[in-house]
């Protein structure tokens, strides 16, 4: 990622003004735009999990929602044995895991292979 780029990311990180709901891992931690949900990290998910095929492309933002402005754009994979419309996965400089964001409270939500271990 270009140097610019980066100081554009945080510059809309840090002018958005974004405040911890309980629920996230951080003040605002970029999210993953993608057909029209909002995908984001969460630190119950696995470090990895193998990826498969792409399923299109999405806007990496920042606080905001789904209206906020896109900082970047990231190819958006399937997680093997993962419904795209409840997480996906991304490599590159964005490299991670994205839940869908209604659903992040709720773990017992989530598909067997994105569980925490018990």
């Amino acid at each position: 990622m270009t140097r610019t780029r980066w100081l554009l990311v945080l510059a809309v990180l840090a002018l958005a003004g974004c405040t911890s709901d309980g629920g996230n891992e951080g003040d605002c931690t970029a999210r993953v735009r993608f057909e029209g949900d909002l995908y984001r990290a969460h630190g119950a998910l696995p470090t990895q999990a193998p990826l498969g095929s792409s399923v299109g492309h999405g806007d990496v933002v920042g606080c905001g929602g789904l209206d906020a402005p896109a900082v970047d754009r990231v190819e958006v994979r399937r997680i093997e044995g993962v419904d795209p419309g409840v997480a996906v996965g991304t490599r590159g400089n964005w490299r991670g895991l994205y839940i869908r964001e209604d659903l992040a409270s709720d773990q017992s939500s989530w598909p067997e292979p994105l569980r925490p271990p018990r």
